[in-house]
């Protein structure tokens, strides 16, 4: 019942902040009334291969203090009114591209303009005889409506990036108190590039951030770091056994991203030329885990993981043909399907990951709670025999172990005259005592009834007189204490191991032993 209710409070929670999204996507201001419509250009002259030159007959509308706007995409503008310059964008990115990038272009039309010229130069070979729309407006109202449009792709993008974040920081912490695998992370990390890429070539994107040659170049770089990443998250969550192939690939990725850049900064090819070798690596990726699943299937290994891995398997081959087929035909940000596919990919794996760390989480604190229960002693909360015989196997080999024993005087006495509930609270404080004192240094167990042991390594380090000093402060505290039924006297001894001198840690715990008797018959006469 407890659970159903979290359900309902945090979908409510959900959807509380969709609504939030919807409605300012619904209200953003000023574009409720606003409809703008493609103004066709009266003469359309390709000069070139490179140069096209759209004329626009404005003696009509230019006395309104109208604007133009339109979208570019990898090519230099120069506009020109009654042939004279009024706007321009020209400038490359030098080594970081040829090209100015993707910007939408707002232009104030002069009063009394008769002709508007349009000049586009391509940059590269597949952005020639590329067609174009224009929007003759208000440039502020143009903006919102712009804006309102890529407002769904921009918001699943940045869900992308903050769902791929969220699976990483789980990962990470899941892999730091049990080892789940790292298919949460591997997706993580490809669903955060893609939901970058995602957002970088979003119209709305295009009319906020100003640094068009960094983002064009930013484009590509996310696109070529996803193969590697998508290839490794289904090579481990489906459990690929086969070596070559895959390593293969992330190999080609990894080449293929060394030679683009080599290319891109030798002035020979932009990244924008060579995104060719990207698709095919993803292509090879995507064919590649295709075949790995028709083989499982072949093989009857039909579970019910891998029927839900086949179903998003296909959300993301369309998803892929969706972005690829809408990027060669120029068409920067008509792919909202697309994203909303991919999402639903994301979910669905994601959901198969997380539930896959989750169960190996729950396991791993089963083995935890197994593994205190063999090795913690339960009355005082130290490490227990077979602790203490686990850690001088370890350290058999070892030298400068310090090894300090511990002996409860009188715990017999006290169990006799006020019972075994005394004994046990005795036997507790002297433990508290011991682990307060000396668990900066090493590890504390208890080896028997009344009989403690501390491994210190690096012994000689240790300010073992200092240590105990402060122990007998702790006893000498306690003892003055006027409620207290029965004082607390704790003998100690100790010794360092060398494994030149001794046989084994047993041998020099007994020197310790026979020093901490000696103690104990002292402090007997003392009481």
């Amino acid at each position: 019942m407890q659970k159903k209710i979290h359900r309902i409070y945090f979908g409510m929670i959900i959807l509380g902040f969709f609504l939030i999204l919807l409605s300012g996507y619904c209200t953003l201001e000023g574009t409720e009334n606003v409809k703008i419509s493609v103004t066709e250009a009266a003469k359309m002259d390709q000069v070139t291969p490179e140069e096209q030159n759209y004329y626009f007959d404005v003696s009509h509308m230019s006395n309104l203090g109208l604007d133009v706007v339109f979208f570019s995409h990898h090519q230099f503008i120069r506009v020109f009114a009654d042939g004279k310059e009024i706007y321009s964008q020209i400038d490359n990115g030098g080594i970081w591209g040829h090209t100015n990038g993707s910007i939408w272009n707002f232009v104030s039309i002069p009063f009394g303009t008769h002709e508007l010229r349009i000049q586009f130069v391509a940059a590269y070979k597949t952005v020639q005889y590329e067609n174009h729309e224009f929007y003759f407006g208000d440039k502020l109202d143009i903006y919102k409506a712009i804006l309102k449009k890529s407002m769904l792709a921009m918001l699943m993008s940045i869900l992308l990036i903050l769902l791929g974040i969220a699976m990483i920081i789980f990962g990470t912490i899941a892999n730091r108190k049990v080892y789940t695998g790292r298919s949460l992370q591997y997706l993580g990390v490809f669903t955060t590039i893609f939901g970058f890429w995602s957002f970088n070539e979003t119209d709305g994107a295009t009319l906020i951030f100003n640094h068009r040659i960094t983002s064009a170049f930013a484009a590509f770089i996310f696109l070529m770091m996803m193969s590697s990443s998508f290839v490794l998250f289904v090579k481990e969550f489906i459990c690929i056994e086969e070596q070559k192939i895959w390593r293969f690939i992330c190999n080609i990725s990894v080449v293929g991203f060394i030679i683009c850049i080599f290319l891109q900064f030798a002035g020979i090819a932009d990244l924008k030329e060579t995104v060719i070798v990207t698709h095919v690596i993803m292509i090879v990726a995507i064919l590649y885990i295709t075949s790995v699943l028709v083989y499982k299937i072949c093989k009857g290994q039909i579970a019910k993981t891998l029927k839900t891995n086949l179903v998003a398997l296909i959300v993301l081959i369309t998803a892929s043909v969706v972005d690829m087929f809408f990027y060669y035909r120029g068409n920067m940000d008509a792919d909202l399907f697309g994203r909303f596919i991919f999402f639903l990919f994301v979910i669905i794996l994601g959901k198969e990951a997380l539930g896959s760390s989750v169960k190996i989480l729950e396991r791993g604190k089963k083995a935890q709670i197994y593994e205190e229960l063999a090795t913690m002693d339960r009355l005082t909360g130290l490490y227990n025999r077979n602790a203490y015989e686990t850690a001088i196997t370890a350290l058999e080999e070892k030298t400068d172990i310090l090894i300090v024993t511990f002996d409860l005087n009188n715990l017999k006495k006290c169990n006799d005259t006020f019972g075994h509930s005394e004994g046990d609270h005795y036997i507790k404080t002297a433990a508290n005592m011991i682990e307060k004192v000396f668990s900066p240094y090493g590890k504390s167990f208890r080896i028997g009834g009344d009989e403690f042991l501390t491994l210190i390594e690096q012994g000689k380090k240790c300010p073992i007189m200092e240590l105990l000093e402060q122990l007998t402060f702790e006893e000498q505290k306690y003892n003055s204490e006027p409620k207290i039924k029965f004082p607390i006297y704790i003998a100690a001894g100790y010794t360092l191991y060398d494994k030149k001198t001794d046989p084994n840690i047993e041998a020099a715990r007994d020197r310790a032993d026979e020093f901490m008797y000696v103690n104990k018959r002292k402090s007997k006469e003392d009481i």
